[in-house]
């Protein structure tokens, strides 16, 4: 028996012959193409983290919360080093020292210019936030890249 919701939508269905397997739901594997949705994600997300570090504060809620900002901090940082690592595909230790220093940089120089903002204040103590979540991010890429490994050369 058909409903007449089935019966509706029949003529639709046949009209424009759609097939869920028809449809192709593969994401592009050119390697090219992958590298340009890396670099938008990361860039997306740096951008984020500009205007979360640099716009003026509105409202008490970093005061309400003592220590919410250097958690925010370790949060931004740590998601930066990530898609960081994940741009560079890293896989060693020598690469996720480098991604390490340019996280830190890259909040040194957040801090220095938030110092010369009449708005916000620099802080040794974000900085610090900073270079934490860099490396708690570092360590999760490393962990991340590890547990792609087959097993057979993780043991070695």
């Amino acid at each position: 028996m058909v409903t007449w919701l089935e019966y509706g939508l029949r003529p639709i269905a046949e009209k424009t012959s759609f097939r869920l397997s028809s449809v192709s739901m593969k994401l592009s594997t050119n390697a090219s193409e992958k590298r340009a949705f890396r670099r938008l994600v990361f860039l997306t997300y740096v951008t984020v983290v500009l205007g979360a570090t640099l716009a003026p504060l509105s409202g008490g809620a970093y005061a309400a919360v003592s220590g919410l900002d250097k958690v925010v901090h370790v949060a931004l940082f740590g998601g930066v080093a990530v898609l960081l690592c994940w741009n560079l595909a890293l896989l060693n230790l020598r690469s996720a020292t480098r991604v390490l220093a340019i996280t830190v940089a890259f909040a040194a120089l957040i801090e220095l210019v938030q110092s010369m903002l009449w708005y916000r204040s620099g802080d040794l103590w974000d900085l610090l936030a900073g270079s934490l979540g860099g490396l708690i991010g570092v360590g999760f890429a490393l962990f991340l890249a590890d547990a792609k490994r087959p097993a057979r050369e993780r043991s070695s």
